[in-house]
């Protein structure tokens, strides 16, 4: 007896992903359906009989066992639709499917047995006119180029989302800060380190130490990054009142540097 009867089935991998479609597969597939004998699962059976799944597989396999049948022979994969998981089920021939419910109650024989009428006569029915072995061929491989197309638009939609997030995170800076600001306070609203900026600011010449102060590169003012305001301040040797231009972040270039430290911005949050 298996050791779960409706549990996903991690002996069987999951089919790979379809690549390139190879015509001689299928043809060689096509050929396969048109020979193969009808089969009616056990999850069909169960859902006919108004029983529960596990039950049903678990009367098929001890059938199989008492026929001297392996029972690996006649299992077969399901999938189910919502969650992804791979479950066992059986694959039942005619014969085994009709001595399988032999032992249920006469609505149930009689369900089966219309079923297989029915899969019987489809079998039978050739295939529409129309529709010929290259037709057939020919909508296998634009459904294939269908997917792959599909493919193709998500992965640049996820490209052109990746290049706009950082100037998504540098508009809410924008709208976060109120004018210019201090480096102490654009460290705070860009979530980094003040040793980070200031070095990110030197080696690309928007501002440089003097004399323990921040000096802006004058090319930087000229293109509204930067700019100067007047701080007040007590002087602690003469305790007069001062007045001294500080180097302050406009919002222009603030927005420039979430742009630069979006990696930054994610790791923080």
């Amino acid at each position: 007896m298996p050791e779960s009867f409706d549990t996903p089935n991690e002996s069987f991998p999951k089919p790979a992903a379809i690549g390139e479609v190879d015509k001689d597969i299928v043809v060689h597939a096509l050929d396969q359906c048109d020979r193969s004998p009808p089969t009616m699962s056990s999850r069909e059976i169960a859902e006919l009989a108004g029983k529960e799944h596990r039950h049903v597989l678990r009367d098929g396999e001890v059938m199989l066992k008492a026929l001297d049948l392996p029972v690996e022979g006649y299992v077969q994969n399901w999938t189910h639709p919502q969650n992804g998981q791979t479950y066992r089920e059986l694959a039942l021939p005619k014969d085994l499917a009709i001595t399988l419910v032999s032992g249920y109650d006469v609505k149930t024989r009689h369900k089966i047995v219309v079923r297989w009428q029915e899969l019987e006569t489809r079998k039978l029915q050739p295939a529409p006119a129309a529709l010929s072995r290259l037709d057939l061929i020919q909508l296998a491989l634009a459904a294939e180029q269908e997917l792959q197309a599909e493919r193709g638009q998500r992965l640049q939609l996820e490209v052109v989302n990746a290049e706009l997030a950082p100037k998504a995170d540098a508009f809410d800076l924008i709208a976060a800060s109120d004018g210019s600001v201090t480096f102490t306070q654009a460290t705070k609203v860009l979530g980094i380190k003040m040793a980070v900026l200031t070095a990110w600011l030197n080696a690309n010449r928007w501002a440089y130490r003097q004399n323990g102060s921040w000096v802006a590169y004058r090319p930087q003012i000229e293109n509204g990054r930067l700019e100067y305001k007047e701080a007040n301040y007590t002087d602690q040797k003469t305790g007069m009142a001062c007045c001294r231009p500080y180097c302050h972040i406009t919002p222009k270039g603030l927005a420039k540097l979430a742009t630069v430290f979006a990696g930054e911005l994610k790791r923080a949050a």
